[in-house]
């Protein structure tokens, strides 16, 4: 062994050597661990290399072993990582993970009308103890304190979305863009030592089922996504990411990661991606089997994706505490990329584009949801000349076509040409088609300027 990395653990040579009559205690916070000396990032201090102090995870979690420097236990959006460099404690009653306005220690021996404790990370199980007989008004406790002063206010007429939150039939109309729209794709990234079908050169583009898993030991699995937000449009506060959870074995804080604006792989295709060609990982990390080679760089965290075990079903990011606003006001291409990674061995899958599909059940595909915005798709159609007639006898001549292949509603305008290759324009030939076939007459001088082929193009004249 190097003198140097002896000496860099223990204090000098000789106590490089643990006593076979006192092995150091790997969950003592005062009796040091060795580091690896086949892992690079283990040193003193951080044995298990996942940027923790090893003291620090002992007195918070009672071992080295059970959290990660990406983990989030306490559901707060931050990663212990960051706990740790702020001094912040893995575990905070004041913190409100769910975001339904009720902290985690108001909501422990908080019991609903069923008998079941309040739960701190599922904001549709809220504190809601006012109404008769203190049964409930259907409203969060907390939440009508924050929004109307008490519990006292069953209507609010003036909320953003539209909606009146004392009616169960008021909903609001959110724009929700999926992976299976425009540009968008999804696909499962894997890195397996175990299993041939999941090894890192595998594409899963046509998968049902897209996982997140973080076994270091066996099998890694990432869940990509690219959504075409070209199409949102109007207000983005509270933008979320949608998921359909089919398999939830374990109550856990999953990262959402989101690759920066024009970072090199923005156009990947889920045909082919796969792990070892996939945007946002370093190039000299990602042969390593079984790891996660995020490059920070480019691949950065944006929120959490919280998943309660055995709750299969629609899970939302926390919008009021992503970036996933922000991540679209950078946005410069119209596309946006984002993973989902896993912290343990526990696996959880979530339904692909291609399984909604199969199912004829658009809502469970990946799908950014943006509450007070809107989803406007880009209308395409296929616009024919059906047929024409010029009358010279009027005064000025008119041309009258009728048009076939039209979107209602969509933009178009014609254009004439004297040979195939010089089609121009018609000037004040712009019109709005009022159904899939429509009618125009344009006025047009026959005698002095003569064209023998006429078409009609989406959009207006420019």
């Amino acid at each position: 062994m190097a003198t140097n990395w002896m000496i860099s653990g223990r204090t000098n040579l000789q106590e490089s050597i643990p006593s076979k009559d006192s092995p150091p205690d790997p969950n003592s916070p005062t009796d040091p661990i060795p580091s690896n000396p086949n892992d690079i990032n283990s040193v003193p201090g951080d044995a298990d290399a996942d940027a923790l102090s090893d003291s620090w995870e002992i007195t918070y979690f009672g071992a080295i072993d059970l959290e990660s420097g990406w983990g989030d236990p306490d559901g707060d959006l931050y990663s212990n990582e960051e706990n740790y460099f702020g001094s912040i404690d893995a575990y905070d009653g004041n913190d409100d993970p769910d975001q339904d306005y009720a902290t985690n220690e108001e909501e422990e021996n908080n019991f609903d009308i069923a008998g079941y404790e309040t739960s701190p990370i599922v904001r549709a199980d809220s504190p809601d103890n006012d109404g008769v007989d203190n049964l409930g008004d259907g409203l969060g406790d907390a939440w009508e304190i924050f929004s109307f002063g008490d519990t006292s206010t069953t209507d609010d007429p003036g909320e953003r979305d539209g909606t009146d939150p004392s009616s169960d039939t008021s909903f609001a109309d959110p724009g929700i863009l999926t992976t299976a729209v425009g540009n968008g794709a999804d696909t499962m990234l894997t890195s397996d030592t175990q299993n041939a079908t999941y090894n890192p050169t595998v594409a899963h583009g046509d998968a049902r089922t897209l996982e997140a898993r973080n076994n270091t030991d066996a099998r890694q699995r990432i869940t990509l996504l690219r959504f075409d937000v070209s199409a949102l449009q109007g207000d983005m506060t509270h933008l979320t990411l949608r998921m359909s959870c089919n398999a939830a074995l374990a109550t856990r804080s999953l990262p959402i990661y989101a690759l920066i604006d024009g970072a090199p792989g923005e156009d990947w295709d889920e045909a082919t991606t796969a792990y070892l060609t996939a945007p946002g990982l370093l190039r000299g990390e990602i042969h390593q089997i079984n790891q996660f080679a995020r490059d920070p760089s480019t691949l950065v965290q944006v929120g959490t994706l919280d998943i309660v075990a055995g709750r299969g079903g629609i899970y939302y990011s926390r919008p009021f505490t992503s970036h996933l606003q922000s991540v679209l006001n950078k946005d410069s291409d119209g596309v946006v990329t984002l993973a989902i990674a896993g912290v343990d061995n526990n696996q959880l899958q979530f339904d692909s584009k291609e399984r909604a599909a199969d199912l004829a059940e658009p809502a469970l595909a990946p799908a950014l949801v943006a509450p007070l915005g809107s989803v406007v798709l880009p209308v395409t159609s296929d616009p024919v000349v059906i047929d024409l007639t010029l009358d010279t006898a009027a005064d000025p001549d008119t041309l009258t076509l009728d048009l076939g292949g039209l979107a209602a509603s969509q933009s178009y305008h014609v254009e004439s040409a004297g040979n195939l290759g010089d089609f121009a324009a018609i000037p004040g030939s712009t019109f709005d088609a009022a159904g899939t076939t429509d009618s125009v007459t344009l006025e047009v001088d026959a005698t002095a300027n003569p064209k023998a082929f006429f078409r009609v193009v989406e959009g207006a004249e420019p």
